[in-house]
């Protein structure tokens, strides 16, 4: 039988993209890729600083003669069974009318792993997708959309637990208080806890120190202080998903946190649920979900973990093994059922 194409648009953040090639492909699809761009100066990027944005004809423009030079070249010349958008930054109107002309039943899939509100305005290009599907349930609720979490990959369960407590994120100044308070209540398991968060080296630190002083004065959140940066918990090394997946396998505990404008379950989160592994997380909203269930999640708001403290060390220390119901629920995240889902 002769394989469908696919042409995967998606950010390569963290080296994502390539789970989910190896997933259409282990599916039996054909896969280009086309990595998603992101500009300082989109007009729709909410996140962006206003001074530095271009006009929307402007930006629009620009787009409009990158995309369909990408489509005409040789590499992506040619007509395809299904266009599959994981997030869909920087897109244009011509990108779909290229490969609905080459391919009049072209299936067009967009899912998300970002907010519309208060990060992109994904919703511009809703209609041109046959299925609009996103991680985050205000989004689902707001624009009528289909919710469904990422996707988690199976990993080795036969190996043994190295960490006590695992968490790893971009740095925050809450993120920072969060694990430090964990620590403290965990020092005595404090070499068995990989607890780190990621930031970028800084060059010049008295530069860096007086810049913070100039935010504060202007009344904005400084960035990463001396003292949280030289604290111990500070990496400047990112770790590669495979890795990340690897370590949580290899942890009795996972400690997820997710940004404040965020409901939507982070990557992290779904990898530990697929591992079956215990999880911290600050997500309230995930009680709402099937597959919650107090013994394996527990639920807690950042700035509350002193006063848990006992609780939370009942949880770390007690045993869990998932029901047959939860587990039934969470197969349906494992990737080759979530492309079937989409794709399918």
């Amino acid at each position: 039988m002769k394989k469908k194409k696919v042409l995967l648009i998606s950010p390569d953040w963290m080296g994502l993209h390539n789970d989910i090639i190896t997933g259409l492909t282990n599916c039996g699809y054909s896969v280009d890729y086309i990595p998603e761009k992101r500009y300082a100066y989109d007009p729709f990027y909410r996140l962006a600083k206003r001074r530095h944005q271009k006009t929307e004809s402007e930006f629009l423009l620009e787009m409009q003669k990158y995309w369909t030079m990408i489509l005409n070249s040789g590499e992506y010349n040619k007509s395809y069974d299904c266009l599959f958008v994981v997030d869909g930054q920087a897109l244009h109107p011509c990108v779909f009318d290229i490969l609905e002309r080459r391919n009049r039943t072209i299936k067009k899939v967009n899912y998300l792993f970002d907010r519309v509100q208060g990060v992109y305005d994904f919703d511009r290009y809703f209609n041109r997708f046959h299925r609009v599907v996103t991680f985050d349930p205000t989004d689902a609720a707001h624009f009528g959309i289909e919710l469904l979490q990422i996707y988690w990959v199976p990993g080795n369960t036969a190996l043994n637990n190295k960490y006590n407590l695992f968490g790893f994120g971009a740095y925050s100044h809450y993120r920072f208080v969060f694990f430090s308070e964990l620590a403290k209540i965990f020092g005595d398991s404090q070499d068995k806890n990989f607890l780190k968060l990621y930031t970028a080296p800084i060059q010049n630190e008295w530069m860096h120190e007086m810049k913070n002083y100039v935010r504060k004065v202007l009344g904005y959140e400084p960035n990463i202080s001396r003292h949280e940066l030289h604290s111990g918990m500070i990496s400047h090394e990112s770790i590669k998903p495979e890795q990340f997946r690897e370590i949580i396998y290899t942890s009795n505990v996972v400690v997820d946190t997710s940004a404040p404008y965020q409901e939507g379950l982070t990557a992290r989160f779904m990898w530990a649920l697929g591992a079956g592994k215990k999880i911290i997380t600050t997500n309230q909203v995930v009680v709402n979900y099937a597959f919650y269930s107090p013994e394996q999640i527990f639920v807690v708001e950042h700035n509350k973990v002193i006063e848990l403290k006992e609780k939370l060390r009942a949880f770390v220390q007690s045993d869990f093994e998932m029901e047959d119901r939860i587990q039934k629920e969470v197969e349906r995240y494992r990737i080759d059922n979530w492309i079937n889902h989409l794709l399918g």
